[in-house]
């Protein structure tokens, strides 16, 4: 009898388990700005995108305290290229990298701001 409840709560955990996957993963992910002694950049805004033509994925926000901005991605696997800026006009720093997003996963890239020289624009 012990055996026969043993299998029977056996199975329902299974189940159980099985029943909570998700069916549409979410891709949450996390940029973080520091400067070149690793010190955070607070309110650097933080471009997010698809490089390619006639594609709308593109995610924007500026840094807090930490030098974080997070942000959820529901479309699928991708890879995206991070653009991060200080100050409007003039800029004043500038940095960039790519992110590849994983299912249920939180992906952090860290961006390093450097000076801005325009002659040398770098990310564009």
């Amino acid at each position: 009898m012990q055996k026969l409840i043993y299998s029977a709560l056996t199975a329902l955990a299974f189940v159980g388990i099985m029943s909570c996957t998700a069916d549409d993963p979410t891709y949450p992910f996390r940029v973080k700005v520091v400067g070149e002694d690793g010190t955070p950049i607070q309110n650097a805004t933080v471009v997010a995108r698809v490089p390619l033509p006639n594609t709308n994925i593109r995610y924007e926000g500026v840094t807090g305290v930490a030098g974080t901005r997070s942000f959820e991605h529901d479309g699928g696997e991708v890879v995206l290229q991070v653009q991060v800026t200080k100050g409007e006009n003039p800029i004043v720093g500038a940095g960039c990298g790519f992110i590849k997003l994983e299912p249920d996963q939180m992906v952090t890239t860290t961006i390093v701001m450097t000076n801005y020289d325009p002659d040398d624009p770098g990310c564009q």
